[in-house]
């Protein structure tokens, strides 16, 4: 299991975001909650909780490195308390996402709009900060250790890489987007742009100090990559306003 944790956990996440394209899954449902929340709510993040608390333990279990100063008590609780964010911020998210599939998302009074800020900037923001905080404590108590046996192919780093930065990226344009307007702006992801500047920043420092193959590290080259897209997006917003305003003054 902990030598297959990074791939067991984007394969649970590709199964969710393509379980999201289902009709079946959001429309059938079990005590008033859609199939679909059901498996983002108690499936999948009990499934990626227990496959993170065994990959957490086989690390720890390895001779310290001494790389970064960070101590395994103080990252293991980062880790725990960034997976109570991201639960917790998802759990507020199926109870909004709930009541919105009701009257209340037309319903422009006090209530409707708290439930609409609770569901779309609220949750949204703890979910993608959770998720990148965790991805940063397990990177970085990577790096407080040895890696595990077995050496890691580049090609499915790669490959993970890009499956966790899309991941990300085309769930965040997700939010941005809705049919019937009920939807967020790029704006309201500031907090999560800012979170993933800082561990962006923070793997690439202590990358230079590792003095073993970047490689033998299951998380190490995937993170920088999928921190790596998700940064490029506030770049490609800029660019766009740019060229609109050029283009807008040029007429």
């Amino acid at each position: 299991m902990p030598t297959n944790f990074t791939s067991t956990v984007l394969t649970l996440l590709v199964i969710g975001a393509v379980a999201y394209k289902i009709p079946f899954f959001s429309r059938r449902k079990l005590f008033h909650i859609s199939l679909l929340q059901i498996m983002y709510f108690f499936i999948i993040p009990s499934m990626i909780f227990i496959f993170l608390n065994s990959y957490l333990l086989a690390i720890t279990a390895t001779p310290s490195s001494h790389l970064i100063a960070l101590s395994d008590f103080f990252l293991t609780n980062l880790i725990l308390l960034s997976t109570l964010l991201a639960f917790g911020g998802k759990a507020i998210h199926v109870v909004t996402k709930t009541l919105s599939e009701t009257a209340l998302r037309d319903d422009k009074t006090e209530v409707g709009q708290i439930n609409k800020y609770l569901h779309l900037k609220f949750s949204h923001n703890l979910m993608y900060i959770g998720g990148l905080l965790i991805i940063l404590g397990l990177t970085l108590i990577e790096i407080n250790h040895s890696p595990l046996p077995g050496t890691q192919n580049l090609t499915p780093q790669i490959v993970r890489g890009a499956v966790l930065g899309l991941f990300f990226v085309i769930s965040m344009y997700n939010y941005t987007v809705s049919r019937d307007k009920y939807t967020g702006r790029w704006a309201d992801l500031k907090p999560v742009f800012f979170v993933s500047l800082i561990c962006l920043g923070a793997v690439t420092f202590l990358v230079q100090r590792v003095d073993v193959p970047l490689r033998q590290y299951q998380l190490l080259i995937p993170a920088l990559l999928g921190m790596g897209l998700i940064n490029a997006i506030p770049l490609l917003l800029l660019f766009r306003r740019v060229r609109t305003r050029r283009s807008r003054s040029s007429q």
